[in-house]
């Protein structure tokens, strides 16, 4: 596990250097002169479009390497730091229900509520084929839930956040998921980070490409990340670290503790391999826990999650 633990450092702070390497020689390109993408933002139509189009949502978390540890990271965050149930939860912008369900099994209450009409229709299908129930399953805003004030003792808001382009629209949502929890209730927020995204396409080797390498450049200056040749992510929103924090704490929660979820597991080579064995995979998940809380380094992951109460 040791011998793990100083290669996830490695090829971390090897990617710094890369990293810094890209900016120096990117500040001293005319962007002009490179095939910019568009400065379109995203609509809530780009999104159900794309979403639609893909119709993957349901099983990227269990077969992509990057998302398969990104999910059992997020599990055992939950794991950790939910309420016993029995306790009310409202998965926003929840997708195909991926926590949902798990959760409901466990006995928590839970409602589903997503903006794509296509993740609705198969979290319902998921339902009837597994027996297991939901409380709820409606298709429904982030920013303007049909839902009582002070109903919820738990709130997940993990896909909102980076497909919402303006602040004021984020501050809604953090808002709205401030509304719905009772006093003392609490939130699981996720955001992605723009660093993390550079040392993905780094990985990729795109960093010397002027379409990539501009669209990285727009993105690590205003958060928003907009990619016309992508099939799978909208435009999106990308957050600093602090901005992140700020953002959370201004819409009245309390208490925020910040979490490294899947970490610098882009950086490494062998992640293929690593998800597929099952002690590899033990000992990568306990060292992604043991640097969780390390704000050092939370930039070099891609989501971070934020725990707080109302």
């Amino acid at each position: 596990m040791f011998e793990l633990y100083e290669k996830i450092r490695f090829f971390f702070s090897c990617s710094y250097m890369i990293v810094v390497l890209f900016l120096f020689i990117s500040c001293g390109q005319n962007t002009t002169e490179r095939n910019v993408p568009s400065n379109k933002f995203s609509s809530d139509a780009e999104l159900l479009q794309n979403y639609t189009r893909w119709g993957g949502e349901a099983k990227r978390l269990f077969i992509n390497p990057q998302g398969i540890v990104e999910r059992l990271r997020t599990e055992s965050i939950l794991r950790r730091f939910l309420p016993k149930p029995p306790a009310v939860v409202y998965d926003i912008g929840g997708g195909t229900g991926v926590y949902a369900f798990p959760l409901a099994e466990q006995g928590y209450e839970v409602h589903l509520v997503d903006i794509v009409p296509l993740h609705i229709e198969q979290a319902t299908k998921k339902m009837h084929q597994t027996g297991v129930a939901l409380a709820e399953i409606v298709v429904g805003d982030a920013r303007a839930l049909n839902v009582k004030d002070g109903v919820a003792d738990i709130v997940l808001l993990f896909g909102p956040l980076y497909h919402l382009l303006e602040k004021q629209d984020r501050l809604k949502a953090l808002r709205e998921a401030h509304r719905i929890l009772k006093p003392g209730g609490m939130l699981f927020a996720v955001a992605i980070m723009r660093s993390g995204v550079v040392f993905n396409e780094a990985k990729k080797n795109r960093l010397h490409d002027p379409y990539h390498a501009s669209m990285l450049e727009k993105m690590l200056k205003t958060g928003i990340y907009s990619n016309p040749r992508s099939k799978r992510f909208t435009t999106g929103y990308f957050h600093q670290i602090d901005e992140f924090e700020s953002e959370v704490k201004s819409s009245g929660f309390k208490e925020v503790l910040l979490r490294n979820v899947e970490g610098p597991v882009t950086l490494l080579p062998a992640l293929n391999e690593t998800v597929k064995e099952a002690k590899a995979l033990d000992g990568l998940l306990h060292f992604l826990e043991v640097i969780e809380k390390d704000r050092s380094i939370m930039g070099a992951g891609g989501h971070i999650m934020a725990i707080c109460r109302k």
